[in-house]
Order: structure tokens, then sequence, then C-alpha cells
């Protein structure tokens, strides 16, 4: 194993420090094949050894010598480097623009280094959100079985998930260790005095699973469109009438299809949505619970993020723990009950996207005709990376102390996540443009290694055969991701997210909307006084009838 390590690390040695630390010149293909061709039977006579067999004047390969004499010993930029960075950072910022973060000020946006640093974890712990959801149903199936009577307004819910959303919700908004009795505590409350009032009570329990429903969120629309502008780089690169590119080159859709994991993840965290405003919710559920507790005392609140004067008074010690529970998790805590055949499933799952990107980012790479180049090297080593960063997340989630724990994970995330980064962005400026990574040092080594000045051949059968079809296959699969878990592996789950509120339950929401509108209050004080005057005239003509009152042109 040392060894290996040892081996891995004179490798990306080789690739960085003598590019970037030598003073020679820049590397630059199209230069250097002009300068070779204007004086290639001189050099040949003169320095053989910088040919490599094979070597024509139309077509010189050089060995890495050569190339370090004639072509120089420096990574050169590429002419386009600025357009080629530009071409996947505002896609994917726009893509992480669309995730859902909890609304703990300022500090949510650290969830980013998790983010970018761990992005197993961060899609497993949405994975736990919708198997959370998906355990509280069976719960509540196995306690509700059906209610002797239903509101007529309520009549059309799904009994389960009604209860299933509360109990999701308070374990979302609420502290998980004040609630270890809550589902038997709400059954109590239901069937107190053999069911007396359980039809009243019952109806208490739906309107607050529907306000909750009601205030969950979510931003599939405004997702749309980023992927939309995502998959439309491709067709920048690909079509030359849009792009202006000629050739398709691999350091270009290299790079987005190891970004492509973003899709699933920012897709996900769309697709569970999140609570609109969390302090509502959080009202909407304790005034609930209110009523469940009666004179005991209320589980706690999620503590959002404090003002900077309430967290000097409170201290560092206060904030660990919330930066704990909230931020160096990907604003999902860690606590979380499955079983471990489950567990088994819902890592797999997290896996396959990073894993999916890393194998078309390697076979766009591992192609003519530098094969196993040094990008290759930098995709394997950002797989390994994260795999090991979920490793370690894992490790400090099961053995530290929550009050280090934080600090464990956030300094890893910042480690892992910022090198990983560099290594995708940089080599589509031209970081490995250079003669060491040009050669296929690495996959024929050095005596055997030698440089293609004129590949032209070899590109259209990349740009037509490989490419197309790798990038069709890798993104085809990354978005089937959320609607195989929505379909079939989670489907539970969504649909209690997402349950239907009934039809009539929907228009008492939306004159509650258009009451609480600005300019609509005066309107409905019209409307009820109306309405008011239209039953006393009513109540006065059946009296006129009756001959309980005079006639309009009787006298006294």
């Amino acid at each position: 194993m040392m060894s290996f390590c040892l081996h891995v690390a004179s490798i990306v040695l080789f690739m960085i420090v003598p590019s970037v630390t030598s003073l020679g010149q820049l590397y630059d293909r199209s230069v250097c094949l002009s300068a070779v061709n204007a004086s290639y039977d001189d050099l040949c006579s003169r320095n053989p050894e910088y040919f490599a067999p094979g070597s024509n004047v139309s077509r010189p390969f050089l060995t890495l010598p050569g190339c370090y004499s004639l072509c120089g010993s420096r990574w050169g930029p590429y002419p386009d480097d600025g357009p080629r960075l530009l071409d996947w950072i505002v896609p994917g910022m726009l893509l992480i623009a669309n995730l859902h973060f909890v609304p703990i000020g300022g500090k949510r946006y650290t969830v980013l280094a998790h983010f970018l640093g761990d992005p197993i974890d961060t899609m497993l712990r949405l994975l736990y959100l919708v198997e959370d959801c998906v355990g509280n149903l069976r719960k509540a199936k196995r306690i509700i079985p059906g209610p002797p009577g239903d509101p007529p307004e309520f009549r059309y819910l799904e009994r389960p998930k009604i209860l299933a959303t509360i109990l999701s919700a308070a374990g979302r908004l609420l502290d998980p260790r004040d609630l270890s009795d809550l589902l038997e505590r709400v059954t109590n409350w239901l069937t107190f005095d053999d069911n007396k009032h359980f039809r009243t009570r019952y109806a208490v329990l739906t309107e607050a699973a529907v306000a909750l429903r009601h205030l969950r969120l979510h931003d599939i629309r405004r997702t749309g469109f980023a992927i939309f502008l995502y998959f439309f780089q491709f067709v920048v690169v690909f079509v030359y009438r849009v792009g202006g590119s000629p050739n398709p080159s691999g350091g270009r859709v290299s790079p987005a299809m190891m970004l492509s994991w973003f899709l699933p993840v920012v897709l996900l965290s769309n697709a569970i949505g999140d609570y609109g405003s969390w302090k509502h919710s959080q009202d909407t559920i304790l005034k609930f619970l209110e009523k469940v507790f009666g004179d005991d005392p209320l589980p706690a609140r999620v503590p959002l993020l404090p003002r900077r004067r309430a967290l000097r008074r409170s201290g560092w010690r206060s904030f660990t723990a919330h930066f704990t529970e909230l931020a160096c998790s990907g604003s999902i805590r860690h606590d979380h009950s499955t079983s471990s055949s489950r567990k088994v499933v819902l890592g797999l799952i997290a896996v396959f996207p990073i894993a999916l990107a890393c194998a078309t980012a390697f076979r766009v790479d591992y192609t003519a005709p530098t094969w196993f180049s040094c990008r290759a090297v930098t995709v394997l080593g950002s797989f390994s990376g994260w795999l090991l960063s979920w490793i370690f997340t894992s490790i400090a989630t099961n053995y530290l102390h929550r009050d280090y724990r934080w600090f464990f994970i956030f300094v890893k995330d910042i480690l892992i996540g910022t090198p990983i980064l560099l290594f995708i962005l940089l080599p589509t400026a031209g970081l490995f443009n250079s003669c060491y990574c040009v050669s296929g040092a690495i996959f024929r080594g050095k005596i055997k290694a030698f440089i293609d000045l004129n590949p032209v051949l070899l590109y259209p059968h990349n740009n037509y055969n490989i490419y197309p079809w790798t990038v069709g296959i890798g993104l085809s699969l990354q978005m089937l991701v959320v609607p195989v878990l929505g379909l079939w592996v989670q489907r539970q789950g969504f649909k209690t997210i997402w349950w239907k509120v009934p039809r009539g339950n929907r228009q008492h929401r939306q004159d509650e909307q258009r009451e609480n509108r600005p300019g609509q209050q005066w309107e409905s004080r019209f409307a009820d006084r109306k309405t008011e005057s239209a039953s006393i005239d009513e109540t006065v003509r059946e009296d006129m009838e009756l001959g309980h009152l005079p006639g309009p042109h009787t006298r006294d």
C-alpha cells in the first residue's frame, strides 16, 4: 500500500512540478508543429533521438526529451482558456443555486463545502429524508388502520399519510431528542376517553397536516431551466454552427462529465423540497403539539442561526452544536433509523451518480493519442478522494463527539473538495497541456512515450464515435436516477411527501390567501355585510308572510 501511494505521488509530482516551476518555453502544439516541419530534415540528421519510430514530415512523432527541447517544458494555456472555463462554471453555479438550503442565515452556504467535498454523503442524506417518510408511513399504518368516521371535508385524505406528515415534520423541524414518545402521545390523544373525541381531534390533526403540506415548496421549474442551460452547453461544444468549436476536444467534455453528478443531486433536492418558512412551519407543528402535550413541556425547535450578539453571549459551544446538526451534514441531521440491508441499497444508490460521472469522464480521457493521461489520473484521484471523504464522514458520525465532529467534517470537506474542484476546472484551461501529459508517459512509460504533433486523423474518430455516445449514455443515466427513485425504490416516500390535498381544502386555502392579501380585506367585509343584509331581508319577508309583522302599506 505504501509503495502504491508513493507511485501515485510521484506521478502527480511529475505532472505538476516540472510544468509549473521550470523556466522553459510554453508548450503549444501548433507552434511546435510549424517549427518542426520547417526544419524536419535538419533536425532528424542532427538529433535523431528527438524523433520516435514512424515519424515523418507530415506527422512527426517526438520523444519526451525531443519535446522538452523543441516544444518547451512548461505547460501552456489554451488560446481559448477563458471561454473553456466559463462553459461549465456558469451552468454549474446555476445548478448549485437551485439546491435547497436550511434557512440558517449566511452560514447555510457552508453546506457547499460538504456538497463539493462529500457528494456521496450529501446524496445519502437526501435519500434518508425520503426514507424517514417511508418509516413514518409504516408506523402510521400500524397505528391508524381507519377511524370510525371522518369529517366530510377530509374524507378523501389517506389517513396514514396524515400522521406520517406530522411525524416527518416534527423530526425535521424539532429536536429529535424530545420526540421519542411522539407517536404514542398522538395516539393516546386521538383515542382518549373511548374515542369520544376522535372525530374532532382527527380533524385538528388533519388540518395541521394539510397546513404543513401546503408549506412545503420546490423549485422544479427554475431547476429545469438550469438543467436546460447545462445541456445547451453540450450543444455549443458539439455543434460548430452554435458554438464555433470545430472539434469537441476531450479537455472540454471531460470536466462537464465530471460535474454531471450535479444533475441527480439537485433534482433529488427539488423532488423532496423543503418548508418555505421554517419558522411558520415550526409554529404550525407546535400549535398542534400544544393540544397533544397539554401541560407537559413542548419539544424544542431546531435552532436557526442566532444573531451575532446572541452568538457572542451564548458562546462558541452552542454554535458548534447548531453547526453540527445543520451545516456540516449538508443541512440534514445524521440521525436516522434504517435497516442494514436498506442502508446498503441506499449507499449504492448514493455512490452511483458519482461513479457514473467519473466513469464517463475517464472514458472521454482514455482516447487516442494519449490514452491514460494526466486527466485520467485526476479523474481516478477525484473519485478516490470522494470515497475517502465519505468514509471519514461515516467514521466521524459514529465515533466523534458532536462538539468536535463538525470541525473535522468541515476541514475535511475543504481539504478534499478544493483540490478536486481545481483539478476538474484548471485542465480545461490547459493545466495538463504539456509534453509529459500529452506524451502518454503514464500509459507507455518514459522510454516509449511519444508526442503526436499532428493527430488530425484521430480526432474525427473521437468526435463522432466516442464522445457523443459516452456523453449521451452518461447524461441519460444521470437523469434517470430520480425518476427511478420516485417510481420504484422510494415511491411510497415521495407519495407521502407530496400527497394530494382534497379539493375542498384547497378552496378553503385559496379563500384564506385572498382574505389575507392586501386590498382584499375591505372586499371581504362588504361581502360579509351583503350576505348579512340578505339574510335579514329573508327573515323579515318570512315574518311578513306569516303575519308576524305588518306589510309595507299597512297602517297601525
